[in-house]
């Protein structure tokens, strides 16, 4: 490193500093203090960002599980009429009369009778 040293001015004045620094404890404590914080400071972001995104990812999963099981809820209400009304259809019960004992128009329930 010496020899390096010596063919190199910039090399040679980094080493100085270096061996002064080294030898004084009391500003190699405040530079240690320094960087312990530094460190601190960066772990302190990165575990912020790292709790940020597990927090959103479970929010984001709650939010569907509960977007899907609304919308399976209502998929298979409409599917439980449709049956309910197709087999009124089938045993020949009048159209009208399905309409107002389902809550829907005539024209909903003759198009469950063409999907039949």
């Amino acid at each position: 490193m010496e020899q390096i040293a010596s063919q190199e001015p910039m090399i040679q004045k980094a080493m100085t500093i270096e061996e002064a620094f080294m030898k004084s404890a009391n500003d190699r404590y405040l530079y240690e203090l320094r960087e312990k914080g530094r460190n601190d400071y960066f772990n302190a972001i990165i575990t912020a960002e790292k709790r940020g995104k597990e927090k959103g990812i479970a929010e984001g999963k709650a939010e569907g599980k509960a977007e899907g099981k609304a919308e399976g809820k209502a998929e298979g209400k409409a599917e439980g009429k449709a049956e309910i009304v197709r087999s009124l259809l089938a045993n020949g019960v009048s159209p009208d009369l399905i309409a107002k004992s389902a809550g829907l128009s005539v024209e909903q329930v003759r198009r469950m009778k063409i999907e039949n």
